[in-house]
C-alpha cells in the first residue's frame, strides 16, 4: 500500500487531481439502465455530491455508501443530488 502511494506521489498525479472546491469537468455516463445521464442536466437541479464506488468487494466503499445513504435526506434537503459512479 505504501509503495502504491509513493508511486502515485512520484507520478505527479496528486498535483493534477481535483481538490476540494474545484469544479469537476462535465460528464455524461450511462445509468444502470444504459440511459445517458449528464452532469450538466443534474447540476441544473442543484449541487451534486459525487461518490466513486469501486465495488461491493471494497469495504471502505461500502462504509462510505452506508454513510451517504444515512445522510441522503440531509443532502436532498439542501437541494443536492447524490450520484454514485461505478464501473
Amino acid at each position: 500500500f505504501g509503495r502504491t502511494i509513493s508511486g502515485l506521489i512520484a507520478s505527479g498525479q496528486a498535483e493534477r487531481a481535483l481538490k476540494a472546491g474545484d469544479l469537476a469537468p462535465p460528464f455524461e455516463l450511462p445509468d444502470e439502465d444504459g440511459t445517458l445521464v449528464s452532469s450538466t442536466a443534474l447540476l441544473e437541479r442543484g449541487p451534486l455530491v459525487l461518490s466513486f464506488y469501486r465495488g461491493v468487494w471494497c469495504p471502505f466503499c461500502n462504509i462510505e455508501m452506508k454513510a451517504l445513504q444515512a445522510a441522503l435526506g440531509e443532502i436532498e434537503a439542501r437541494g443536492a443530488t447524490l450520484v454514485a459512479i461505478s464501473q
